[in-house]
C-alpha cells in the first residue's frame, strides 16, 4: 500500500474515529464501515460508523463537519473509489481431440478401435475490473488530512473482505 503520513501523526493518536464509506450503494456502506469498525476496534480504537449515526443519506462534507462539531471524534477515516479499470481479453476458440483407445493405438485400429472424444470451447470475451480505493483519515479539529493510503489495485471478492485488507494495511502502515 503507497502512503502518505503526517509528521506530527502517529497511531497512538487514534482514539475517537468517524469511519465512513463514501458511496451511494447502502448495502457496501454498512458491510464495509462494519469491517473496517470491527478490525479498528480490536485495535482499541472507539469507532462511529457514519451510516448507523448519520442516516443512510450519502454524507456529504457538510455533514459530515455538522456532524463531528459537537461530538468527540478526533479523526475522520474516509474511504472512496479512486479508479477503476476494465480490462477485456478475447479468449479464441479452442477444438481439442482426445484419443481414448487401448495403450497401443497402432493395434487399436484392427482389434479395439477406440474412441476419440472432441471437447471444444466457444470463443468468449474475459472482462477483469480491477479497482483502487483511497482511504483518508482527517484530523476533525482542522479537517487536514493525516494520512492516506492507496493499494494496489485489486479485484475484490466481498465488500467485507475488502474493508478488512484495507483497514489491517492502513493500521500497519501508521507509525507509531
Amino acid at each position: 500500500m503507497a502512503h502518505w503520513q503526517a509528521e506530527a501523526f502517529s497511531s497512538s493518536d487514534l482514539d475517537h474515529v468517524l469511519v465512513i464509506a463514501v458511496t451511494g450503494n447502502e448495502t457496501s456502506r454498512f458491510l464495509f464501515e462494519s469491517e473496517v469498525a470491527r478490525v479498528l476496534s480490536r485495535d482499541g480504537v472507539t469507532v462511529t460508523k457514519s451510516l448507523t449515526t448519520m442516516g443512510q443519506k450519502y454524507p456529504t462534507k457538510e455533514d459530515v463537519e455538522a456532524y463531528i462539531a459537537d461530538r468527540d471524534i478526533d479523526y475522520v477515516m474516509a474511504s472512496k473509489l479512486g479508479n477503476f479499470d476494465v480490462e477485456k481479453t478475447r479468449i479464441p476458440p479452442q477444438v481439442r481431440t482426445f484419443y481414448t483407445g487401448p495403450y497401443s493405438p497402432t493395434y487399436g485400429s484392427f482389434y479395439d478401435a477406440g474412441n476419440t472424444l472432441t471437447l471444444s470451447r466457444e470463443e468468449f470475451t474475459d472482462t477483469r475490473t480491477t479497482y483502487m480505493l483511497v482511504t483518508s483519515i482527517f484530523d476533525a479539529a482542522t479537517s487536514e488530512p493525516v494520512w492516506i493510503g492507496r493499494p494496489e489495485t485489486f479485484e475484490p471478492s466481498s465488500v467485507a473482505e475488502l474493508a478488512a485488507q484495507i483497514a489491517n494495511s492502513a493500521m500497519r502502515k501508521i507509525s507509531l
